[in-house]
């Protein structure tokens, strides 16, 4: 049976807030079903296909997208909302396919595979090794339930690009993210649903933010 995922806070008696919280949760309709079925998530920022180019793979830079170890509210897969008195619950039956963190940085990784056709963005480590490292250091992605009549998404982060060709790696460029986007639900659409798809817009966001230094950066400098 899944159980939920509760963040580790420091507060004292926060676990037994949480619980709270999460039974509030359940009651207003975020963990009401009848039985335990599980909903799956994956964030899938929109992307508009780039027109293939000419060239040979091998003569472009190549990117590696990485995540670093987020908060401990965010270890686990669910999605986390802030109800009200600042309690962060995750909910009972909608998590990601990933961790939040390895699901932001896929986001990442697959917009910039199909629009910046100058960069090969590679999925592993390989023999060599990539030229650039893209890390994404995830603080919060939660849905804000606290303000009566509002639900927003927000989800704060940094992007740190990496040049590992040196000997001893330095950093390019870093910039951080802090985004916060009202939460419209289309009609027939749950909550969570809603949520996931506002996430996937923040990402495309911060892609399209990141891409003229990217661009600059890594193609810049073969």
């Amino acid at each position: 049976m899944p159980t939920t995922t509760f963040p580790r806070v420091k507060r004292p008696g926060a676990l037994a807030a949480a619980f709270l919280a999460a039974l509030a949760l359940a009651g207003c309709g975020l963990g009401s079903r009848p039985y335990p079925l599980v909903r799956t998530f994956a964030l899938d920022p929109s992307v508009a296909q780039a027109p293939a180019t000419g060239g040979v793979k091998s003569l472009k830079a190549s990117l590696i997208v990485t995540s670093a170890p987020p908060p401990g509210a965010y270890e686990g897969k669910k999605l986390v909302y802030m109800m009200a008195g600042r309690e962060l619950v995750a909910d009972f039956y909608s998590e990601l396919s990933a961790p939040p963190a390895r699901a932001v940085a896929d986001g990442v990784a697959k917009r910039l595979e199909l629009t910046e056709p100058a960069i090969l963005v590679v999925r592993t480590q390989g023999t060599q090794g990539p030229d650039w490292a893209l890390e994404i250091s995830l603080m919060d992605i939660y849905g804000d339930l606290s303000r009566p009549g509002a639900f927003t998404a927000e989800l704060s982060a940094t992007a740190t690009l990496t040049d590992l060709r040196r000997s001893s790696p330095k950093p390019a460029y870093a910039r951080d993210f802090v985004m916060s986007e009202p939460v419209l639900q289309d009609p027939g659409e749950s909550r969570a649903e809603a949520l996931v798809r506002t996430y996937s817009e923040l990402v495309t966001r911060m892609v399209e933010e990141l891409r003229p230094e990217i661009r600059r950066i890594v193609v810049g400098r073969r």
